[in-house]
């Protein structure tokens, strides 16, 4: 079990690592092609509720229960969960299980673990040579249900019976063989998934949750049509999510990269969620270097992320950091963000209510102290001390929940953190929240 957190709802720390109506008002609204509509008003609703248990976690490495521990560690948390990839680079029997294939994913790794799977799955490999085996024309004839039949005969004699199937992941992007951005590609995306979705629900044993993953950004990215490869009802559980700390607005802020591209993003995945009836999964999600167009270090996205994840009105199941490549938070490099990161989910008891720091004004000060400051940001009311740089402030003054007025306290020349805390806890160090002494 993971940890119990105060909440409107109970939440549970662990390691992840509709109906016609609906689809009536969505062609109204112009937000589905007619093709998805039908699909999901045709559909029998196997639908998902939303759980009283947030289940939450990150991918670390392939095949390997023992690297969980060592992120437990980083962050503080426990993990029942984790995330894998299978391969993708060696053709339909290096995906299925065949032979043995994957025994060093299953019996060699996750197998007898107690960790649930998210299990993102490749639906048209590639040869060891980089050339796609398959189509996702094809794949929509249902030729190739007879490697995802294999596939689920290998989770349920592995112990994978439960596992959540993320079937060709990020298809709204163009690095994958599976890309679906036209028309063509997004009707014979969806009908291919609902295809693997049959064939694998045919296995006696099975038990999967079956995820229907595009990238976050596809939902407000111009020209996009998400939507029109939506499988329908009958063949998704959650509606799944990637989602990094990336924006190419300028100025290349971590405020514009959150309320200019990630939240619109979010917002516009939740929304279509909502209307069809299906809970969302944060299947990935992390910083990201600036050589990637990310933030880097950036605290107020990792803070902000959890508070839209923990919000029940949006529904989420489950998130999962993705703690590689991108930008490796437990690394070394991203200090604030893991301190973020840890905070935020590690206490058994914490109540998050969104404390933070927006802004200080003015935002420096004579090293001598004395500087009457005022700061801004949320839920400050009952808040018994602010610091800057470590050192409290004094004649401390709550305006409202959202301003409060203190005096610097004198400090050596440097800049440095202003945080608030209040006896639900201590805000986040983020670069708004800078005193220049």
């Amino acid at each position: 079990m993971g940890k119990v957190r105060k909440f409107s709802l109970s939440w549970r720390r662990v390691l992840f690592v509709g109906c016609a109506s609906a689809v009536v008002s969505l062609l109204g609204s112009g937000q589905v092609s007619a093709g998805a509509a039908m699909r999901t008003a045709h559909s029998a609703t196997k639908a998902t509720t939303a759980s009283s248990t947030f289940q939450s976690g990150a991918f670390v490495a392939p095949g390997s229960p023992a690297a969980i521990p060592k992120w437990d560690a980083a962050t503080g948390t426990q993990s029942t969960m984790a995330t894998d990839y299978l391969p993708m680079n060696k053709g339909w029997a290096g995906m299925d299980g065949s032979g043995g294939s994957l025994s060093w994913m299953f019996t060699r790794g996750w197998t007898g673990s107690g960790y649930r799977l998210s299990l993102a799955v490749p639906i048209i490999p590639s040869s060891s040579s980089g050339t796609p085996v398959g189509s996702l024309a094809t794949g929509a004839t249902g030729a190739y249900n007879g490697y995802f039949v294999t596939l689920a005969q290998t989770l349920v004699v592995d112990g994978e019976s439960n596992a959540d199937l993320r079937l060709g992941w990020e298809f709204t992007g163009n690095w994958y063989a599976w890309s679906a951005m036209t028309p063509a590609a997004d009707a014979n995306f969806a009908l291919y998934f609902d295809q693997i979705v049959s064939a694998m629900r045919s296995v006696p044993g099975e038990n999967f949750k079956f995820v229907w993953n595009p990238s976050a950004r596809s939902f407000t990215a111009k020209g996009s049509t998400v939507e029109a490869a939506y499988p329908g009802n009958a063949f998704v559980d959650y509606i799944g999510l990637d989602s990094y700390d990336q924006t190419w607005l300028t100025p290349h802020t971590p405020a514009n990269s959150w309320s200019l591209t990630t939240l619109p993003a979010l917002t516009a995945a939740q929304n279509f969620a909502a209307a069809m009836g299906k809970p969302l999964a944060m299947t990935e999600w992390g910083l990201a270097t600036t050589a990637k167009n990310g933030l880097g270090d950036d605290p107020l996205y990792i803070k902000s992320m959890i508070d839209w994840l923990e919000n029940p009105a949006h529904n989420v199941a489950y998130e999962s950091y993705f703690d590689s490549s991108y930008d490796t938070m437990t690394g070394g490099a991203d200090p604030h963000s893991l301190a973020a990161f840890a905070a935020t989910w590690a206490s058994p008891n914490f109540s998050f209510n969104g404390l933070s720091v927006t802004s200080v004004s003015p935002s420096s000060g004579s090293p001598s102290g004395g500087t009457s400051v005022t700061v801004t940001g949320s839920d400050f009311t009952g808040a018994t001390k602010v610091t800057f740089a470590g050192v409290a402030g004094t004649n401390l003054h709550v305006v409202n929940d959202s301003t409060l007025t203190v005096t610097s306290p004198p400090n050596a020349a440097r800049t440095d953190d202003v945080l608030v805390t209040t006896p639900d806890g201590t805000s986040v160090a983020v670069v708004a929240d800078h005193f220049t002494y």
